[in-house]
């Protein structure tokens, strides 16, 4: 499988730059039918515009990376590349983990504040 770059990822929701759809519309078309195709793959909307591919699916049936397959089993492989060391949704849920400390740390000190104004 050739390297690629997710551009967003969610649990049941990605977009990913396939460089071949830019400006092609039959392109577009081509992989929007090979996708729909697939069990599991709820929507597919394939932008000419930007060259992106928002696909939104049903995790437990289908893997990103059975996604990816049939992408690149499509021959849209070339220039579909990783573009960090660390996939999306890791960074993703590193951000989701620190807003969620950040929420969990402001809960705590103004039950903190509340519990020391009612002993006042």
């Amino acid at each position: 499988m050739s390297e690629y770059s997710y551009l967003h990822v969610l649990d049941g929701r990605i977009r990913i730059k396939v460089p071949e759809v830019k400006g092609d519309r039959l392109a577009a078309s081509k992989i929007e039918r090979a996708l729909q195709s697939a069990k599991g793959v709820t929507h597919v909307k394939a932008n000419p515009t930007t060259g992106n591919v928002l696909i939104l699916f049903e995790s437990d049936v289908i893997t990103q990376q059975q996604i990816i397959r049939i992408i690149t089993g499509s021959g849209y492989s070339k220039g579909i590349r990783k573009t960090s060391g660390r996939p999306a949704l890791a960074v993703d849920n590193h951000i989701t983990d620190f807003l969620a400390a950040r929420l969990a740390e402001a809960i705590v000190q103004t039950a903190i504040e509340r519990l020391i104004f009612s002993v006042i």
